[in-house]
């Protein structure tokens, strides 16, 4: 006579279906937390029950009447996206589903913002005092305190929005701030008051992304189309065109050129990562090795430099291009098989985080970047000289291969000891740039080796703290 049902909440029959008690109430001060996906149950003690949930296990020895958290020690949040501080790279936000806005300040954890299905977050690039956060059904909330508290923001703003809508900052325009819904919003007073601006633009806005290089420029995309404006948002012209027809699922333009932006692409059997150079009126696929997998996220690696390098989530994990999209390989080993919804690449600090749907926020430090600085014909190979030398703490070690090859450049200690793998990975022909930082190794005199199928060198550098 006993049946369940879980949909929000679990549901529970006692005689046969004639009649369901809702035994969770996750809503209404519950101890169950809503969004069921499973049950298990006991295959001899009937009275033995696991519920699996948006938040969880959870566990009754009496048939649901009473239930028991098992989540401690789990980390199994699900963020949609997550931001840190500029001027504070411990300072972590996230929107989650279910759980609300979280933060933390640099530990596993992580204490609540504000309540319901989170979404986007963001600090504007001028005062980092001021962010702006969501929740479900288009609410917006905005803070002067760094996050300490928030108030709504959503006076001036109509129409329906995506489930995550997009939040964005100007980069050097004190309190601009831009959100969408069928149209482009901005903000002029740090998100207290919004107006509709734009024109051009069909369906509901998805994604948005403005340029540092030349704020005039910001891009949007709904659906699978995606728009252009050269007027700060206030008229588009639809570019829509050479890709997959796939729901865009993030758009970056490049810090150094508002001509340059990538895209990703949800979706199987296709390419999902393309990229233009002459404002979106072309896109080229850089999609290269990666896997048949939707791609979620992107980031391109500018840690004050231009670079070759972009990195890239998607539902298995993280991967990291060193030639412009050429060739992926997995970033680093230790994230969990899980979905990458969010990356967020704190430049000062060099620690990329990933938000994960359903296994937390992980991080990790990149302190080598290998740029492809030439594509122009390479006739020989060669290691050349680092510099500056000696250095504290970062040097760049040059080299040039003739044709792709297998490349390994390792740093060895004077004892012979390999200390760091640099580059190991395939790498077509042209000129490379490998930016090391050696902070936490001891003074002293190290050796770096260049390994291809065809070709072996050493040479020595110079670390004076």
């Amino acid at each position: 006579n006993y049946a369940y049902v879980g949909s929000i909440d679990i549901w529970r029959t006692t005689n046969g279906g004639t009649s369901f008690q809702n035994i969770t109430n996750g809503y209404s001060g519950g101890s169950v937390h809503v969004d069921q996906h499973n049950m298990v149950f006991h295959p001899i003690d009937p009275d033995i029950v696991y519920a699996l949930n948006d938040g969880g296990i959870n566990f009754s020895s009496n048939r649901g009447t009473t239930w028991t958290n098992l989540n401690e020690g789990l980390t199994l949040t699900q963020f949609y996206r997550i931001a840190s501080n500029p001027s504070n790279p411990d300072h972590i936000f996230g929107g989650t589903q279910d759980n609300g806005t979280q933060r933390t300040f640099g530990t596993i954890d992580w204490i609540a913002a504000f309540g319901g299905d989170g979404g986007e977050v963001v600090y504007h690039d001028v005062n980092n005092q001021y962010m702006l956060g969501e929740t479900q059904n288009n609410g917006v909330r905005r803070s002067s305190n760094s996050g300490q508290s928030w108030v709504t923001a959503t006076s001036g703003l109509s129409g329906s929005g995506s489930w995550v809508a997009p939040l964005i900052s100007h980069p050097d325009s004190a309190g601009i701030f831009y959100t969408a819904r069928q149209q482009v919003f901005k903000s002029t007073n740090w998100g207290q008051n919004w107006f509709a601006i734009s024109a051009g633009t069909s369906g509901t806005i998805r994604e948005m992304a403005i340029s540092k290089s030349d704020p005039s420029v910001i891009f949007a995309t709904s659906g699978s189309s995606i728009f252009r404006s050269t007027n700060g948002g206030y008229s588009f012209l639809n570019l829509t065109g050479s890709y997959p027809s796939r729901t865009i699922t993030t758009v970056r333009v490049h810090p150094d050129s508002s001509n340059v932006a990538v895209i990703t692409l949800s979706g199987f059997n296709s390419d999902k990562v393309y990229k233009t150079t002459n404002g979106g009126h072309n896109w080229f696929s850089i999609f290269g090795n990666l896997m048949d997998s939707p791609v979620n996220d992107i980031v391109i690696y500018y840690p004050g430099y231009a670079t070759s390098t972009y990195i890239i989530g998607n539902d298995v994990g993280v991967y990291i291009s060193d030639d412009w999209g050429i060739s992926w390989r997995e970033l680093a080993s230790g994230l969990p098989n899980t979905v990458c919804m969010s990356l967020n690449y704190h430049e000062t600090s060099g620690k990329l985080r990933i938000g994960t749907h359903g296994r937390g926020v992980w991080e990790t430090t990149i302190v080598t970047t290998i740029s492809n600085v030439s594509n122009e014909i390479v006739e020989r190979f060669e290691l050349l000289q680092n510099y500056p030398n000696p250095f504290n703490p970062s040097t760049v070690i040059s080299f040039r291969i003739p044709s792709q090859q297998n490349v390994k450049l390792s740093v060895y200690n004077s004892l012979g000891k390999q200390v760091a793998v640099l580059v190991n990975s395939k790498l077509s022909q042209g000129k490379y740039d490998v930016n090391y930082d050696m902070s936490g190794y001891a003074s002293g005199l190290y050796f770096y080796k260049l390994e291809t199928e065809n070709f072996v060198d050493t040479k020595k550098m110079l670390y004076v703290k």
